[in-house]
């Protein structure tokens, strides 16, 4: 019998794999093994005999898609296009395309979104690979949370008065109780008492989309209205801290 799988395994899989190896997803035990490609001029096969052996000889292996199987190329162009960002589309068809992309994505201040686009298309890589190969699997941490910093600046505390309804009115907690809600917070700056910070924190697109498709979004576009307030956005993929060590708890 097939081992459900979650859909987080198998994006983790193919996001460690790189050019020259292969890798084969045990249906019945649920472990990944690597194995060396046949033009991998850097590793002698023989080392890896008998885990190629043990692939070759069972049923239960089934190949995960590689590095090129991924096409990042195209990812890369349908989330310039999906954009309509001219200086990463120039960059994709310049020398070393990949590394310029992500260069002007980092420049630009699009690179969060853009790995957060990239996540997604994994996640349909994933999804309909168990499809075809007859894979039970599950959605649980297929997907890292999505995180939106709002700045929302105005005049006279307006800002502040802004958030201080949404508080009072219950229109915050609505959107906590919305699913695939994980944080909304305001904050206030110190440096700049005209701008109130949101960190809204969202399960995965899907959860974005319903909640802007909801009419809970008419009652905040009126109260944005009704404090004349101007906005900027952040978008992030949450991810785990790299800096751990240095975090006073």
């Amino acid at each position: 019998m097939k081992k459900r799988i979650s859909l987080s395994v198998i994006i983790d899989a193919i996001e460690a794999t790189t050019d020259g190896w292969r890798q084969f997803y045990n249906t019945v035990s649920g472990e990944v093994d690597s194995i060396p490609s046949w033009d991998n001029d850097y590793i002698d096969p023989d080392e890896f005999r008998e885990t190629a052996d043990k692939i070759d000889e069972s049923d239960d292996y089934v190949e995960l898609p590689t590095q090129r199987e991924l096409h990042e190329y195209d990812i890369m162009e349908r989330f310039a296009e999906e954009k309509g960002n001219q200086p990463l589309l120039r960059a994709l068809h310049g020398r070393k395309p990949f590394r310029t992309f992500k260069d002007r994505s980092i420049e630009i201040g699009l690179d969060q979104e853009y790995y957060a686009f990239r996540s997604a298309a994994y996640v349909d890589i994933a999804r309909e690979w168990c499809r075809e190969n007859e894979i039970p699997f599950t959605e649980e941490g297929a997907q890292p949370p999505i995180i939106m910093n709002l700045y929302y600046s105005g005049t006279n505390g307006a800002a502040r008065r802004f958030a201080e309804e949404m508080e009072s009115s219950g229109t915050a907690d609505a959107i906590r109780a919305e699913d695939g809600n994980l944080r909304y917070e305001y904050f206030l700056s110190l440096s700049d008492p005209e701008t109130v910070l949101l960190i809204d924190s969202w399960r995965d697109q899907a959860a974005i989309d319903s909640h802007h498709a909801s009419p809970m979004m008419k009652t905040i576009a009126a109260l944005r209205e009704k404090y004349d307030l101007h906005m900027q956005a952040e978008r992030f993929v949450s991810q785990e801290n790299p800096d751990e060590s240095f975090i006073r708890k």
